[in-house]
């Protein structure tokens, strides 16, 4: 599963690093019968997010930390919204790539039919006002938040970030497995 999906999505990654099935494999699907669908595919997707954004983002932040900018403030968005909800998977509810967007920009031709359907719930209206907030705060201050509850990045190592979703607090280690598996050992 794991070698033909990754030859049909990323050949060039295969291409380039040919023991990289046996170093996912061992990393991600050791404990998984092959009959798992469910399992496989939030594995696939754990796989391409860190492989195409979360380690790209992990070493941006570290790059911006080397040059001496101490203002990186890094979130990840965990709420599965409805606003644009392209995939239904019974027995998951995945967060889309970029679906904050929809918070920040408010589209009407999202919004208003999801309202209309009875979607939108309390959680997406909070986070829709905290985005304008946190937005908003850190274009006008280079702080994204008002009481200071969301910290700048200050290692390269565990990295800090802010959760946006059901949840809004600060966390430690964003998305430690990508960065090491991305970053360090591939």
């Amino acid at each position: 599963m794991l070698l033909t999906t990754l030859n049909k999505y990323a050949p060039k990654l295969v291409d380039k690093n040919p023991n990289i099935i046996d170093v996912l494999a061992d990393i991600f699907s050791s404990n998984i019968r092959d009959d798992d669908n469910l399992g496989w595919l939030k594995i696939l997707s754990q796989i391409f997010s860190g492989a195409f954004f979360t380690s790209f983002t992990g070493r941006e932040v570290d790059f911006y930390l080397l040059n001496n900018n101490l203002n990186v403030y890094l979130y990840e968005f965990t709420w599965p919204t409805h606003l644009f909800h392209a995939l239904d998977v019974a027995g998951w509810s995945p967060v889309q790539h970029a679906t904050e967007r929809y918070y920040i920009w408010m589209p009407e031709k999202l919004w208003d039919p999801t309202i209309e359907k009875g979607l939108v719930n309390k959680t997406d209206i909070e986070i829709a006002d905290a985005f304008g907030e946190f937005w908003t705060h850190f274009a006008k201050h280079g702080n994204p938040s008002l009481k200071n509850q969301w910290a700048p990045v200050n290692s390269t190592k565990i990295k800090p970030y802010f959760e946006l979703g059901l949840m809004q607090r600060m966390r430690l280690g964003y998305r430690i497995l990508d960065q090491y598996v991305w970053n360090e050992v591939i």
